[in-house]
């Protein structure tokens, strides 16, 4: 990809960073270093010799690219602490404006990672002032650690998350950029009776209602307690899930068939005979 195209991206998909390498863009959207410095302590190969497009670089994002080993750099803001820095590992800078110093969300002062690092007379002794930073802003904000998608050439784009909270599954829908209009279904497993392995209600709940879902499943192909509809909904209702949201056994009135005849194995999918009612299915 050429440069000029990553930086394009960086406004139109409205994200904080844009890192490129090779195929491989990654997308940042949490504001702040905490992107550059969690990939720097768990993915290094990711910046390494990549091109990255920023909007703001401040003396901590500026050390954090150096400790990465960043390629080339270009950003709409840069500082001067931060320019310096860069210039000084010989990493090649491009910016639309130069300042002083990153000022804070607020207006009413400096960054605080740029005020923190601004003694520092290289990236390795902005590291460990960057780390402590980062640490008691999640202890006091208990933020998910949830902050980037990769995508690779002909390749689905792939969100992760470390904190598995109902908070982090609407930030994850969030992140997509993809409303769930109309009938929406939620699939999910409703739970074999007397086990575990589902979903739990309390996690789920807040994205069920957000998007006015409804939680859609299909009775087992083995006997059992979700062999049929009646036994079925019993056994959701059990599981808390009727308290959520409403439930739909979509094959409880028959299946029907999806054709697909580009199918190499297989020329058709089949489904429950409720499905067609759903305008969006999340899975």
């Amino acid at each position: 990809m050429n440069r000029q195209s990553i930086i394009d991206r960086l406004h139109a998909e409205k994200c904080s960073c844009v890192i490129a390498k090779g195929d491989s863009v990654t997308l940042c959207h949490e504001k702040g270093v905490s992107d550059l410095f969690r990939l720097l302590k768990t993915s290094q190969a990711t910046l390494d010799g990549a091109f990255i497009a920023d909007k703001v670089i401040g003396k901590g994002a500026a050390a954090l690219m150096i400790l990465g080993k960043v390629a080339e750099v270009y950003t709409d803001v840069i500082s001067r602490p931060a320019l310096e820095l860069l210039e000084s590992a010989g990493i090649p800078v491009s910016y639309g404006k130069c300042v002083p110093n990153i000022i804070n969300r607020s207006g009413t002062g400096l960054c605080p990672v740029e005020t923190l690092c601004l003694p520092c007379a290289t990236a390795a002794e902005c590291l460990p002032l960057i780390e402590r930073f980062i640490n008691e802003m999640k202890t006091k904000q208990n933020q998910p650690d949830m902050t980037s998608k990769t995508t690779t050439a002909n390749h689905p784009v792939v969100y992760m998350s470390k904190d598995i909270s109902p908070e982090t599954i609407i930030k994850l829908y969030k992140a997509l950029g993809r409303e769930a209009t109309g009938n929406v279904a939620v699939k999910i497993s409703t739970g074999e009776p007397g086990g575990h392995n589902f979903l739990q209600p309390a996690l789920i709940a807040d994205f069920v209602k957000l998007v006015s879902g409804t939680i859609v499943e299909c009775n087992t192909a083995y006997e059992g307690r979700r062999f049929s509809t009646a036994d079925h909904i019993k056994a959701a209702e059990e599981h808390g899930f009727t308290a959520i949201a409403p439930v739909d056994i979509m094959d409880a009135d028959g299946e029907i068939k999806f054709p697909y005849p580009e199918g190499k194995h297989l020329k058709f999918d089949i489904v429950g005979a409720h499905y067609p009612k759903y305008d969006f299915t999340v899975i």
